[in-house]
């Protein structure tokens, strides 16, 4: 990982510009800030392309998605949108399980809901097919920003997502159903 820091004469000039300083950012080798990466996570099959991309539909499924886009050419599997909140629930008592909820002074936070992407890579030379499966949490604010936020989830979903994939995959590569 790459660490940049401001140089002194930078940080005095800020200073004396009474601009808040800048903090130095942790940046990795692909050049992505340290907060601004997702909480993907990896998991690699030993079964052919079309018995995995089958059981990650089936997986989320399983697990309370809908499938709103599939490609086998794309290698991607996208589910619908999903309510996580609703009016009767306390918006933040739900969401913060999930990911850390962007400031913004005096929300009025509605419809907090959960995308789950999943792609796959073939590894030709073993045979191996390695998907990767993300969280995008968002939330309409309707008091200063009238527009859906976006931000990154803790890996909670991810987690409770890839293992109804794995069992949906493993059933469908016995060829029986769940």
């Amino acid at each position: 990982m790459k660490t940049y820091l401001l140089h002194a004469s930078a940080l005095l000039f800020i200073l004396t510009l009474g601009v808040p300083a800048l903090q130095a950012q942790t940046i990795d080798d692909e050049g992505i800030a340290e907060e601004d990466r997702t909480a993907a996570l990896v998991y690699e099959f030993s079964h052919d392309f079309d018995v995995v991309f089958e059981g990650i539909k089936k997986g989320l499924a399983n697990a309370g998605y809908e499938v709103g886009y599939a490609s086998k050419r794309k290698k991607l599997v996208e589910s619908e949108f999903k309510m996580l909140t609703d009016e009767d629930s306390d918006f933040f008592d739900v969401m913060e399980q999930y990911g850390k909820i962007p400031y913004i002074r005096s929300p009025r936070w509605r419809s907090g809901r959960v995308l789950i992407t999943t792609r796959l890579e073939t590894n030709e030379e073993t045979g191996m097919v390695t998907i990767t499966v993300t969280a995008e949490l968002s939330a309409f604010e309707e008091r200063f920003q009238n527009n859906w936020v976006y931000w990154n989830s803790n890996g909670i979903l991810e987690e409770q997502v890839l293992e109804s994939i794995v069992q949906a995959v493993d059933a469908e590569a016995e060829g029986s159903d769940l």
